[in-house]
Parts: C-alpha cells; structure tokens; sequence
C-alpha cells in the first residue's frame, strides 16, 4: 500500500500529477546515468551535443512507444 501526501485539493488531478513526475525522473534518470549516459560523452561542441541528445531522444520515445505496443498485445514474455 502506497501514502501519498499533498496539499492539492482534487485527487485525481494529484495522482495524475504524480504518475508524469515519476515517468520524467525514470527519463532523466535514463538519460544521465542508468541508460544512455549522456554526461560521459565528453561533447562540448553545442550542435553535436544537441544532434545527439536529439538522436537519443528519438530512440528513447521510439523505445517507449514500442514497449507499450508490446505489452498491449500481451507479448511481454517474448522480449524477456
């Protein structure tokens, strides 16, 4: 059972709210250290730094997109 905390008035607004912060830090994370590890590039030239980050973020919403038509279809087992 999980507790939740807040002082906003409308529960469904409050649970909505929370469900896309936990899905923005599960990207960020990604992005920084569990994933893709976009701080250890070492890039400093701004366009190839925002060519690649764009890149990932492509793969990262292709990747997320893809794993929810996977489980729609109920094929997850066959990715594991």
């Amino acid at each position: 059972m999980a507790v939740l905390a807040t002082n906003l008035p409308n529960t469904r607004g409050t649970l909505r709210a929370y469900k896309k912060r936990m899905w923005i830090e599960g990207m960020f994370a990604d992005f920084k250290g569990r994933g893709f590890g976009l701080e250890s590039t070492r890039l400093r030239r701004v366009g190839r730094l925002s060519r690649l980050t764009l890149a990932v973020a492509m793969l990262y919403v292709w990747l997320v997109a893809y794993g929810a038509e996977v489980v729609k279809r109920g094929r997850r087992r066959r990715l594991v």
